[in-house]
């Protein structure tokens, strides 16, 4: 079981480069591109990716409609998100399932700001490997903290690493609560309103209830959920966004803004018809100050 934990991990971290790095072809050197993700591609994924019909090929393989225009929009809307919080005075990242996320590489502002990446041992393994073989230099700011979220303490973990409690903190966690059950997500969103100074953020997705019982009406959702059915879902925490955003609200946690399917498309503009403008219907971001 653990195994197969870390495998989709790996898998799940994979699909998030081959998105990103297929839209930093697009972006250029504009705000939210990702030129270092294509070096966590596969060899053969990387050399084919150097041509664009190869591109475009490996691109129509990728999941259900709309997952590839989400995964962008999601990491444009959370690049955003933080610069934002950066500028508020916000002093620390934590990246929350952060797998091949590269913001503290490729971001100057977060030079300036203590960012802690928190995942599987095992993924954070590949990532330092494979930074290394490619002569990519880890920033002195950054800091790597293995742990098992279903298993481990988020503030046991924190403890001891150079987080302090006391500084305004980004948290975020994309593509990551879904993966895991309810009371680990609600204990990851207390420990943030109630332990994290006073200005914290957070940002987050979460998948519609909606989905998992196939009623979402949302632009790909019939193709996903027929793959759900097919295979064994992997997901784990649900909520639909009324019920998301009481919950917040419950918890004490303010909702700063919200994003979907309408928003990403937006965010998209101008990027080209190699992006899509299409987006999956059945998740909402989330942006939380406590």
């Amino acid at each position: 079981m653990e195994r197969a934990i870390e495998d989709l991990n790996l898998r799940t971290a994979g699909f998030n480069c081959f998105c990103r790095a297929y839209a930093a072809e697009r972006l250029g050197n504009r705000p939210g591109s990702d030129r270092l993700s294509w070096i966590f591609l596969p060899r053969m994924i990387r050399y084919l990716f150097r041509f664009g019909l190869w591109r475009c090929i490996l691109k129509r393989q990728l999941g259900p409609p709309g997952t590839f225009s989400f995964v962008v929009g999601r990491t444009l809307a959370i690049d955003s998100v933080y610069q934002s919080a950066l500028q508020r005075g916000v002093s620390q990242v934590v990246i929350m399932g952060a797998g091949f996320d590269t913001r503290a590489l490729r971001l100057e502002k977060l030079l300036k700001a203590s960012v802690f990446e928190l995942d599987l041992d095992q993924t954070q393994q590949f990532k330092r490997r494979r930074l290394d073989g490619f002569h990519v230099s880890i920033p002195e700011n950054l800091h790597f903290l293995p742990i098992d979220f279903e298993r481990d303490s988020l503030e046991k973990r924190l403890a001891g690493s150079g987080f302090d409690l006391s500084q305004s903190t980004l948290f975020i966690m994309e593509g990551l609560t879904m993966y895991l059950r309810k009371d680990v997500v609600l204990d990851a969103l207390r420990f943030i309103r109630e332990k994290a100074a006073s200005g914290s953020e957070a940002v987050f997705d979460v998948l519609h209830s909606s989905l998992l019982t196939g009623e979402s009406k949302g632009y790909g959702a019939d193709e996903m959920w027929r793959l759900l059915v097919e295979h064994q879902s992997p997901f784990h925490f649900t909520a639909d966004p009324d019920e998301m955003s009481a919950l917040l609200g419950q918890m004490g946690l303010h909702v700063q803004d919200t994003w979907e399917a309408e928003e990403f498309a937006k965010l998209l503009t101008g990027l080209g018809s190699g992006i899509g403008q299409k987006v999956a219907g059945y998740l909402t971001l989330f942006h939380v100050r406590n």
